[in-house]
């Protein structure tokens, strides 16, 4: 009678611990969102330089301009698919010594998959979720453009932008497509809970269509070539 006793405690405790095992969540998978911050009151302050060159004048003229951006995410909101969505506000100014000035807003929507920013009322799939390389996605799937692949070509290495070090980074190849008279190419790096750290454009054209001895940087006659970088960024 005692053994038997025993035997049913013992099953009951067994039944008790497996139940408990069984009902334990599993743990959450990091899907890497962080590299796409949407916290309020974040924000990134970016050193701009800037080259245009314009055809329309003989010889080409060709302007270059140095200011600053910030980018600030102001409020949340619920956009037409009732997503969860941020407002971001995106301040002006030439220099340190200037007030900022309001120059546009734009939004942003993350979820467990992708990260969209509309810029110019234009909607980017920037990153998807969890990074992986090898795993192009078309950054032009909401807009009316042409497909474009985006692709990680690094994921969660450090990386020096200016005097500013940063632990884990992604870098996205946005664009790369050049020829003897044409210059296509985009990039974006992420750093995990500050977002878009440095930015590469460059869309630049020898418009003669004549290849000449003299190299592609010395024939460019039209386009823009500008670069974003990272100079502060916190919380509000």
């Amino acid at each position: 009678m005692k053994s038997n006793f025993s035997i049913l405690i013992f099953i009951s405790i067994w039944l008790v611990v497996f139940s408990c095992k069984k009902d334990k969540p599993a743990p959450a998978i990091d899907l890497e969102s962080a590299y796409f911050p949407n916290e309020v009151g974040r924000y990134v302050i970016y050193k701009v330089d800037s080259i245009s060159y314009n055809d329309f004048f003989n010889p080409v003229k060709i302007d270059t301009a140095h200011y600053q951006i910030k980018e600030i995410i102001e409020s949340h909101f619920e956009d037409n698919e009732g997503r969860e969505s941020e407002r971001i506000e995106r301040y002006y100014r030439k220099n340190d010594l200037q007030t900022w000035t309001l120059k546009d807003v734009w939004y942003q929507t993350r979820t467990r998959a992708k990260a969209e920013k509309v810029e110019e009322d234009v909607r980017y799939v920037k990153l998807i979720f969890p990074p992986q390389l090898n795993t192009p996605w078309n950054g032009n799937a909401f807009n009316t453009m042409d497909k474009q692949d985006y692709e990680y070509k690094n994921i969660d290495v450090r990386k020096k932008v200016g005097s500013l070090s940063f632990d884990s980074t992604v870098t996205v190849l946005q664009i790369a497509d050049s020829n003897l008279i044409q210059k296509k190419y985009a990039v974006e790096v992420y750093a995990k809970n500050i977002g878009m750290i440095y930015k590469r454009f460059v869309d630049v054209v020898d418009k003669s269509n004549v290849i000449q001895p003299l190299p592609f940087s010395e024939r460019i006659d039209a386009g823009v070539d500008y670069t974003y970088s990272v100079i502060e960024f916190g919380k509000l």
